[in-house]
């Protein structure tokens, strides 16, 4: 008996304890249940719940804000009703999809108007929803306002437009690559076009894949420049994809873009204007002439083959050396009063006679016309065309000598001697013309006889 008391009670205790742990399960259900309905009351995110047609069933206060349909309006609304026949046509397939495969989709956009008749767009990810049996029975969602995502995303979209039109109308290619990878990312329309490759063979392509081998340690140095500097710029030739060669002018720039380096820059075709070099070169260098350049300073930059014959130096003892190398001692200041006066008073051609020196001592005189090289509104050199005049110049000395030689006779000799123009005024006389006359020479002179 006593014993049948011990089990009634332990089954009391039981029973009492399970009734405990019941409760405490509906009170920790009711407070999720709460903590849940404060999260769906509170979230800025719209919740909603759809049966199988596309009627609300469930939807928190976010859902009606987006919507702007009061709960009781939108209690039962199928989605159909607040969008056009194209977006609920969009909308229709990506719930059939998620029934038919039973995967969520995920941030699927489309446009609905609210009840005030503002269009608005909206960002829906749904689940399929299904019971015990595992039956479907709706749909569950989250729903984001993102209009004004979308007319930022229109706005870029049509900036991005604008800057390709923009783009693809300069004549000359542009490039924009990623540091330090030297990525290309973004291009224009010459690019493709000048170069024969199409979009897909030049995304992603390394800067030295357009560069010939010889030329690529230079362009990685030319880059780095950019890197340090800021901006830089070279003249080198880039592959096409037949594999000739297009020289081009290519400028650089750095920038940063949230802490991602790049740099840019717009490439010329030089083509022309090297053909029109290699001509010009031609000529200079079969020219009689001598033709030369020098920094400002000075110092040679280019001799043609002309100045070498004349001067009787090698290209190499010539190249870097300071002009003044040639001028004869006695003349060095004189010399170098003319051209630095062209410098100084920025005149830009002048002409000057004077004499230089060759290797072997040799003096010749030459006949120079200099002109400055101006660039930015900086003199950065001379460049001259210089014939040798030295022949003339021992011609019109041996004129003199004999013009001296001449007069010299004639001031001696006892019969009087005179010259006078067409008009009969005098123009020389000798001073035994002048005795006989009684005239001085300077009194005769422009006399009428």
């Amino acid at each position: 008996m006593k014993k049948k008391r011990v089990e009634t009670h332990k089954n009391d205790i039981k029973t009492q304890d399970t009734a405990n742990m019941n409760k405490r399960a509906e009170e920790s259900q009711s407070e999720n249940a709460e903590k849940y309905q404060n999260i769906l009351k509170n979230i800025h995110d719209g919740c909603f719940e759809l049966d199988l047609a596309g009627n609300f069933t469930f939807f928190n206060d976010s859902a009606c804000r987006i919507l702007g349909y009061s709960r009781k309006e939108l209690m039962g609304m199928n989605y159909r009703h607040y969008t056009d026949k194209e977006n609920a046509k969009k909308v229709s397939k990506a719930y059939l999809k998620v029934y038919n495969t039973g995967k969520p989709s995920k941030g699927f956009s489309w446009q609905v108007t609210r009840k005030d008749g503002a269009k608005r767009y909206i960002e829906t990810s749904v689940s399929l929803q299904k019971d015990s049996s595992g039956k479907p029975t709706g749909f569950i969602g989250i729903v984001n306002d993102i209009t004004e995502r979308k007319q930022a995303e229109d706005v870029l979209r049509q900036e991005q437009q604008f800057s390709k039109l923009v783009l693809d109308s300069l004549p000359r290619i542009f490039y924009l690559y990623t540091y330090p990878e030297n990525r290309l990312v973004l291009w224009n329309k010459q690019v493709e076009t000048l170069l024969g490759f199409n979009a897909e063979e030049i995304k992603d392509r390394l800067v030295t894949e357009w560069f010939p081998p010889e030329n690529r340690e230079a362009t990685l140095k030319a880059i780095e420049e950019v890197m340090e500097k800021g901006q830089n710029s070279i003249e080198a030739s880039l592959m096409t994809k037949d594999g000739h060669q297009i020289p081009f002018f290519l400028t650089g720039v750095r920038f940063d873009v949230h802490g991602q380096l790049y740099f840019m820059g717009i490439g010329t075709d030089i083509s022309e204007r090297k053909r029109a070099e290699e001509q010009y070169r031609t000529l200079v260098e079969n020219a009689s002439d001598i033709v030369f350049r020098t920094d400002d300073s000075g110092h040679f930059t280019f001799v043609n083959p002309a100045m070498l014959s004349i001067t009787g130096y090698g290209e190499e003892e010539i190249l870097g050396k300071h002009y003044k190398m040639l001028f004869r001692p006695d003349k060095y200041k004189e010399t170098m009063k003319l051209l630095v006066g062209q410098y100084e008073n920025r005149v830009q051609n002048t002409y000057h006679e004077f004499p230089i020196l060759t290797k072997d001592g040799r003096e010749k005189w030459i006949g120079q016309n200099a002109q400055l090289i101006v660039e930015s509104d900086h003199v950065i050199g001379f460049q001259a065309v210089a014939r040798d005049i030295t022949e003339r110049k021992l011609m019109e000395e041996a004129l003199r000598q004999s013009e001296e030689k001449y007069r010299s006779i004639l001031e001696t000799i006892q019969e009087g001697y005179f010259e006078v123009d067409l008009n009969g005024n005098f123009t020389f006389c000798n001073d035994s013309m002048a005795r006989l006359t009684g005239y001085s020479k300077d009194e005769l002179l422009g006399m009428n006889y």
